[in-house]
């Protein structure tokens, strides 16, 4: 109903930055004389929720200044029920539901990207960068101050942006786009300075503007020094595995726009573990990259056909040895709508007993944009890998290659297209090609899409990213709504259908199905949702050396949540329904509990189990049916001392269970634990200190010894 939409906030706030002599102290009280030099913008923000396009109903009063350090906010968050505000920290780029006052900046003023900076009245800081082409990339950290207080108004808030933290197009006058946002836990409502879409998508293209008046070229000159110590116990020989390892990383600044970071034998390592799941499929797990390197800026070397997956650049060995990368050097930059990106790495070899089993290599991955407006933009992307001649080995490479672009469109349309090759040694120099076309209609009440993609039977990214099944073409269509409502204690309303049909170019149908999904979002924070799928007759090639035809499944399932900002958050969810010949059924529930302000617990109890199921044995080379039970319970304990200090407890235990009608049961699981303290005692520069354990379970109840790790990490920001 057109009636329940939300309607247009009036007016157009503006923001006054003033040049001052120097900084204040950042601290969270706004009694620097630099802030009596600022003229305050007062006012009460738009409600994104949950009364979408009414005014907040308290007020905020902002003044920005900037000196030769860098760009400062300051904030006075007014709450007339100050002893109602929700206080509860978080480990850093954490969102959890407290209060929060959000910053975010098109420091190009091109409608495109923008760097995003949110601190939360516990303290606890949460940066980001977003791009209308990569989207979000949660992994960026900065280096910025911030400070917050409460008192009987309700509270206040300092931001110190340096500005060699941030890119932009030169020194002198700037114009740059600026947005505000504002959460209040208490009274479930978020808020913008200038209004985003219904659904609360950021779009950078409705940022106002502020104007700054001499910037100077504060260009980047880092020197961040580590050493790193292990500890671990081999239970197998009762021996300890010393390891010790020291390097830097050098960043400068090369421009205003760009920068050359340099790492000699860098730690790449994880201080914590990949989480056990279930994979079922007849493909690897697709891992979450975890290491600084690697997350800094990842959204530039976002490549189509996931042809740079950054978890090939020191992978783990067969025998649990991660390969060891010996340097790397990033070049990105940010000029007149263009954006690149330039990533190379060397690796050393692992080897055991004199054995090679992980070659020496060098990765490289290249990517640049072009973006002319919102949904307007060209790219290329390039990826290369060589491995040396070693041992037995001859010398290997590959190579990967592609263009993208997408077109604006009237009516908030866009058009997409992709096309890739790949080219390595020992592979065939046709069929190797990847295509990809879809028409989307972009918008936060109605969107749809349809497109089509084709990947030739030998297109191969694998040396270098993530390529699955080939040989098959894709198309697709998609359409979702977003509702908001005002009826009752609803908050609104979404749904998507999606259908999909894959085959291969001789016309085997390898996948064809309808998707509908529907959820509700209740003013409380609550939410409900459910989706079904029903798929046709269809054949797996990969399973069996001459694949098998299914029958059509119909599976289904849903999910429910409470309030999140309440002592104790519960979500379940359940599944289940036909899987290939036989059934299938999940469940998933997760439980947080905050006891105090600083403690947050969390425990996540996983339950997969298919039943009869038409498999392909390779131990008997015959089909058969199979029976899996997939059992897993993660906890997680948290403890926050400021934004300094924290604590985490994380320990996993899983157990898979596999049962085949002519060969009996197979079981296997997996138990660890780990605790790190991480103390950051000051900007860009941390101490990390973990301690775990891990074991096998070969048999139902029986764990191998444990093999126990000390790990220590420190880091000097220079």
């Amino acid at each position: 109903m057109l009636l329940l939409l939300c309607v247009l906030a009036a007016g157009e706030p503006g923001l006054a930055p003033v040049a001052v002599a120097s900084e204040p102290t950042i601290d969270g009280h706004l009694d620097d004389q630099a802030w009596e030099q600022a003229p305050v913008l007062r006012d009460s923000l738009v409600q994104q929720r949950p009364d979408c396009g009414n005014p907040m109903t308290e007020p905020m009063e902002t003044r920005v200044v900037y000196g030769p350090r860098g760009l400062c906010f300051g904030f006075r968050l007014f709450d007339s029920s100050p002893h109602g505000i929700t206080v509860a920290a978080s480990p850093r780029d954490t969102d959890i539901a407290t209060d929060w006052v959000g910053i975010m900046l098109d420091t190009f003023d091109d409608d495109s990207n923008c760097y995003v900076f949110f601190l939360s009245v516990a303290g606890t800081q949460y940066d980001m960068r977003l791009t209308e082409a990569a989207g979000y990339d949660l992994s960026w950290d900065a280096v910025w101050e911030s400070g917050v207080h409460l008192d009987s108004l309700g509270w206040t808030a300092e931001v110190l942006i340096p500005w060699s933290s941030l890119r932009y197009a030169a020194a002198g006058d700037q114009t740059w786009g600026v947005n505000l946002k504002r959460t209040m836990s208490r009274t479930n409502e978020s808020g913008y300075l200038y209004r985003v879409g219904d659904d609360g998508s950021i779009r950078v293209e409705d940022f106002g503007s502020m104007t700054l008046s001499g910037v100077p070229l504060n260009l980047p000159r880092e020197l961040t020094l580590y050493g790193a110590g292990r500890l671990r116990n081999l239970p197998e020989d009762d021996e300890i595995d010393p390891w010790s390892s020291l390097g830097a990383d050098l960043k400068l600044g090369l421009s205003a726009s760009t920068t050359l970071d340099l790492t000699l034998n860098p730690d790449f390592g994880q201080v914590e573990a990949d989480p056990d799941e279930v994979n079922l499929s007849n493909w690897e797990s697709f891992l979450s990259e975890k290491r600084p390197f690697f997350l800094e800026q990842s959204e530039l070397f976002a490549m189509p056909f996931n042809m740079f997956y950054s978890r090939r650049i020191g992978s783990v060995a067969s025998n649990g040895e991660v390969t060891p990368i010996l340097g790397g050097a990033r070049l990105t930059g940010d000029r007149s709508g263009i954006r690149y990106g330039l990533m190379s790495a060397v690796t050393g070899n692992v080897r055991e007993e004199g054995a090679l089993l992980e070659p020496a290599a060098a990765y490289t991955a290249f990517r640049i944009v072009r973006e002319t407006s919102t949904l307007t933009s060209l790219g290329g992307s390039i990826t290369s890998v060589d491995i040396p001649g070693q041992d037995s080995l001859n010398y290997d490479w590959q190579r990967v290659a592609a263009l993208d672009g997408a077109i604006q469109l009237p009516a908030s349309h866009a058009l997409f297209g992709e096309l890739a090759g790949s080219w390595s040694s020992g592979g065939p120099a046709n069929e190797n090609g990847a295509f990809q076309a879809y028409l989307s209609k972009i918008s936060d009440r109605l969107d749809y899409s349809v497109g089509a993609r084709y990947l030739q039977n030998e297109f191969d990214a694998n040396m270098t990213g993530y390529t699955t099944e080939t040989g098959t073409i894709e198309k697709w269509a998609r359409c979702g709504f977003y509702l908001p409502m005002e009826r009752g204690g609803l908050q609104n309303a979404w749904g998507n259908l999606y259908l999909s049909h894959d085959a291969t170019p001789q016309g085997t149908v390898t996948w064809k199905a309808i998707n509908p999904s529907m959820g509700i979002n209740f003013r409380n924070r609550c939410h409900i949702s459910g989706w079904t799928e029903i798929s046709g007759a269809h054949t797996d090639r990969y399973e069996g050396p001459e694949g098998f035809e299914y029958e059509g499944d119909f599976q289904g399932g849903g999910s429910a949540s409470s309030d999140s900002r309440k002592p104790v958050y519960v979500y379940a969810g359940a599944c289940g329904g036909d899987f290939r010949n036989g059934s299938w059924e999940c469940y998933d529930w997760y439980l947080a509990v905050k006891p105090t302000s600083n403690v947050r617990l969390e425990l996540n109890l996983d339950w997969e189990r298919t039943f009869r199921t038409l498999r392909w044995s390779w131990n008997r080379e015959a089909a058969a049916l199979r029976d899996t039970d997939w059992r897993s319970a993660q906890i997680t304990m948290y403890w926050i001392a400021g934004s300094a200090l924290s604590l985490r407890l994380n320990g996993q235990l899983s157990r898979f269970r596999s049962t085949w009608s002519e060969e009996g049961e197979m079981s296997s699981g997996d138990g660890w634990a780990n605790m790190l303290l991480t103390w950051r005692f000051s900007p860009g520069s941390a101490l990390y200190l973990l301690a775990g354990q891990q074991a096998a379970m070969p048999e139902p109840g029986e764990y191998t010894r444990p093999t126990t790790t000390l790990f220590a990490k420190i880091s000097y920001l220079l």
